[in-house]
């Protein structure tokens, strides 16, 4: 089995890291390999971020979602 995921840069752009959040849902990514986000929440227990918080790991909520036909 496949766990859908999406890797990106987001060049520390908030517009991005914006619109990733719609294509995770669009797509049913499980997984979120980021670079260089915006931000990062503090206290998210489904984000796991690097020490120089340069780089994050997100578990979704779209256990669900199938891919767009």
């Amino acid at each position: 089995m496949m766990i859908p995921f999406i890797q990106i840069n987001l060049q520390r752009s908030q517009t991005a890291q914006s619109i990733l959040q719609q294509t995770a849902v669009t797509f049913g990514a499980q997984v979120l390999l980021i670079s260089e986000q915006n931000w990062s929440p503090i206290r998210d227990s489904r984000w796991v971020v690097s020490d120089d918080r340069t780089c994050a790991v997100v578990l979704t909520d779209n256990h669900h979602q199938t891919h767009p036909t």
